[in-house]
């Protein structure tokens, strides 16, 4: 019976003043410091606890509010400003506090800092200058600099002309681009309008003049730090030559730079290429599929480095005998792009990429031949009579594919532990048409309907319905996995069935927990194999059954564990206990129904590892009104009770409930409380 009543009542909690050591400053720092007026500055001070916890801390700047060294009060009302922390951490803490300085004036300021414990003492402060006499180790002077004067210009770069630098037979007007950046000097200024706004001149940069040629923002807004400016060149009646765009701008306190930006470019319009560029190499890919499949990948090579030495501007393709036999009209066919992303050589690879390619599954059951032909910037496009000047792919489209799985039962796929390994394992489904292999999908973070998302982990053949992933029952980490069966193109079924890990670290003794996955098996002696060599026993709690426990040795009335129940579990040693279950998806696999007012010891069917707010994911998810105080057990020996009490601010350091941990929740008024999943 002593396992019985330790599971029970748990652990005694102490006195709150059973430890009358005051906490210890350690160190205090703020940063950055110096630090610009105007500007923010962090706070932090690191304090130690010893048998306590550190639960607050406190900054004051200029005046010392505790000068005494050996009385230590509450600085709140006296200078005192909270610092924010993770408060209740035994051992170290560092704690900290956002300070704006528009208020300080400039020069220095000091600054003082203190903790307080949960044993309900104060620590000396820290900081001050010189050092404070009651041996806490670092004074802290802040330095508040005058603001800083921004006096430099905006930087000038990525002068870039599209579609490129060169204007050849046939165009006159090309686009030029720069980017005015004002970030990296001091205050906010953004990059001047009118009527200073960025201009350039051709061949000329004649500052401190203002150029009269206009250069825009991009976004149709002068009002960023950062802007890129253009403006379209119209070179109709110019010469052929080189010319330089020398473009300037300013920010909007007239920081001009004293040179411009210089870029080429240059205008060819007289013909001297006469010739098209060669090709090479055209491939479609796959070069067979079923009918129904696709897209496919298109690609190929040209090259004018012999044939006048112009840069490729462009390529098509097109298809017989969808668009009949060549001679093809040049210009009309399906534009390629090219493989490195940019027309800017005289030597291309060009390509239709399989997401934004050639989709064939339209096309009827045949034979293809794509024609490939490119042009070069002095307007020669390969010709359909030179064999030299164009490329062939051909492509066969199949028999109808198989059909997409769609079985009338889908795959029923569940998780198991094996020592210190997982086991996947699945069901196949009833009858599936098409079925050829498994995709087997795991990511470390659920989705909200259980359908997977990104990247297959892997395939498996059809003949396969298990996998084993070696170690991944004694990490840390989470898994999630799904299982869907495809046909030979890889096509799916829909199923959203999802199963996932997640571990428990417990220590030696009573804990709290519970799980939130949907349990592969609910039986307590399955649940707690993993961790069987450490375990001694877990209870229950309702209103209507009172205690229900499962011993190791002697079984008990508890036979059945759900993922609703919080679990008092006793371990001899500490242990890694690992999880394993169906994701609950379906809101009514989530909902925990209270009949009557009372206490309720219970888990939270939750799988983001932020958890949830306590009062407002309560309240906003079935339990308005309907409950006034929670509790958990933190194995704290000092202080083991977190709780949030609705009707009373004093008792509040419950801010967050977890999925995997078991919590008493006292209800008010009978209602149901379904938490999200994620």
């Amino acid at each position: 019976m002593a396992f019985l009543a330790a599971l029970a009542f748990g652990p005694p909690i102490p006195p709150a003043a059973a430890n009358s050591t005051w906490p210890y400053m350690i160190s205090c720092g703020a940063g950055p410091n110096p630090v610009t007026q105007g500007q923010t500055t962090t706070i932090s001070g690191t304090a130690e606890g010893v048998l306590l916890t550190i639960d607050w801390g406190q900054y004051a700047v200029d005046t010392n509010p505790d000068p005494n060294a050996n009385t230590h009060v509450n600085w709140s009302g006296i200078g005192g400003i909270d610092m924010v922390g993770a408060w209740g951490t035994p051992e170290y803490l560092t704690f900290s506090a956002t300070l704006d300085t528009t208020a300080l004036s400039v020069g220095t300021h000091e600054i003082f800092i203190h903790a307080y414990g949960s044993n309900g003492q104060w620590a000396h402060p820290c900081g001050g200058s010189p050092p404070l006499s009651n041996g806490n180790p670092n004074s802290l002077v802040l330095q508040v600099d005058p603001p800083g004067t921004d006096n430099t210009a905006p930087q000038h770069g990525n002068a870039t002309f599209y579609p490129d630098s060169l204007v050849g037979p046939g165009e006159s007007l090309l686009l030029f681009q720069m980017t005015l950046d004002d970030t990296g000097d001091p205050g906010t200024a953004t990059i001047a309008g009118a009527p200073n706004a960025p201009g350039y001149w051709v061949d000329a940069c004649p500052m401190p003049a203002w150029p009269t040629n206009a250069l825009v923002a991009n976004d149709s807004a002068f009002d960023e730090e950062v802007e890129v400016v253009e403006a379209w060149i119209d070179t109709a009646g110019w010469m052929d030559n080189t010319y330089s765009v020398n473009a300037v701008g300013e920010d909007s306190l007239g920081n001009a730079p004293s040179a411009c930006l210089s870029a080429l470019f240059t205008v060819a319009r007289a013909v001297t290429d006469t010739q098209a560029p060669l090709a090479y190499s055209g491939s479609v890919s796959p070069s067979t599929v079923p009918f129904g499949g696709g897209p496919v990948d298109l690609s190929a090579s040209f090259d004018d480095t012999t044939t006048g030495n112009s840069n490729l501007v462009a390529a098509e393709w097109f298809v017989a005998p969808t668009d009949g036999s060549p001679p093809f009209s040049d210009g009309a066919g399906n534009a390629m792009s090219p493989l490195d992303g940019a027309w800017d050589s005289p030597s291309e690879g060009v390509v239709e990429w399989q997401n934004l390619g050639v989709g064939v599954s339209a096309w009827a059951v045949g034979t293809y031949t794509f024609y490939l032909h490119g042009r070069d910037n002095a307007g020669n496009w390969g010709s359909w009579s030179n064999p030299a000047e164009y490329v062939t792919a051909t492509l066969t489209i199949g028999t109808p594919p198989p059909p997409i799985p769609n079985p009338p039962t889908f795959v029923i796929l569940n998780v198991s532990v094996s020592g210190n390994d997982l086991l996947l394992s699945w069901t196949p489904p009833v009858n599936p048409a098409g079925l050829d292999h498994y995709n087997i999908y795991r990511a470390g973070a659920p989705t909200a309907n259980g359908c997977p998302t990104g990247t297959r982990y892997l395939n498996v053949s059809a003949a396969t319905t298990s996998l084993t992933e070696p170690g991944l029952a004694a990490d840390a980490n989470r898994y999630y996995y799904n299982v869907r069966s495809a046909n030979v193109l890889d096509q799916e079924d829909s199923a959203c069935a999802m199963v996932g890990k997640i571990a428990v670290d417990l220590g030696a003794g009573v804990s709290e927990i519970s799980t939130p996955l949907i349990p592969s098996s609910a039986a307590p002696s399955d649940i707690f194999l993993p961790i069987w060599s450490a375990f001694y026993g877990v209870g229950a709690y309702d209103p209507t059954n009172g205690w229900r426990f499962y011993n190791k040795t002697m079984g008990g009335s508890l036979t059945s564990i759900s993922n609703s129940m919080g679990l008092r579990v006793d371990l001899t040693t500490a242990a890694r206990l690992p999880l394993v279950g169906r994701v609950p998806v379906n809101p009514i696999s989530r909902a925990i129904a209270f009949a009557g007012t009372g206490w309720y010891f219970i888990g939270v069917p939750h799988l983001n590892p932020s958890g949830l707010t306590t009062a407002s994911d309560f309240d906003a998810n079935g339990l308005a009104g309907a409950w006034s105080r929670v509790l958990y057990y933190n194995r704290d020996p000092y202080d083991p009770w977190a709780q949030y009490d609705v009707a009373n601010a004093g008792f509040r350091d419950l801010a967050t409930v977890f999925g995997g941990g078991g919590y008493w929740i006292r209800i008010t008024a009978a209602g149901t409380w379904t938490p999200p999943l994620i």
